[in-house]
């Protein structure tokens, strides 16, 4: 991309024997720049990947042994947190932690309508919702004034 003579001034061509220094990019490999976040710390790296590589966002990933998630990816023009893009057009990946397998049972009502909301329950047509807590002690009578 850049050819020197023995002045450190860049020309178009030069003989060989005058040459003083050639500066090239490499084709077949990218750099790509990336933000890996885990709770409120981030750390940025360079990854090199083939050119012909596409990244999706939302896809798990692995680097430096770990499983990451890539939550968006920046271009020139903004961030995205849906589609693909194919390498050389990425600035940067932003990575976190992807979600934990484990899974708990909504434990209140409150809980079981969200996860209801977000899917995590399948699908039930006709949801039965679980015994209600009575609140009090239960045996109370109630006492009319006369």
């Amino acid at each position: 991309t850049r050819i020197e003579d023995e002045n450190s001034n860049p020309v178009k061509q030069i003989i060989a024997s005058k040459m003083a220094r050639a500066t090239a990019l490499r084709a077949d490999q990218l750099r790509v720049k990336i933000t890996m976040t885990e709770g409120e710390e981030s750390t940025p790296d360079i990854i090199e990947v083939p050119a012909e590589t596409i990244f999706s966002a939302g896809a798990i990933m692995r680097h430096d042994g770990r499983r990451w998630r890539i939550r968006a990816i920046h271009t020139g023009s903004g961030r995205t947190l849906t589609g693909k893009v194919p390498a050389h057009q990425v600035k940067r990946l932003y990575l976190h932690e992807p979600p934990t397998d484990t899974y708990e049972p909504p434990q209140t009502g409150r809980e079981r309508r969200q996860a209801w909301k977000e899917g995590k329950l399948g699908y039930n047509p006709n949801p039965i919702d679980p015994p209600q807590q009575k609140r009090g002690s239960g045996n109370r009578r109630q006492s009319h004034r006369k």
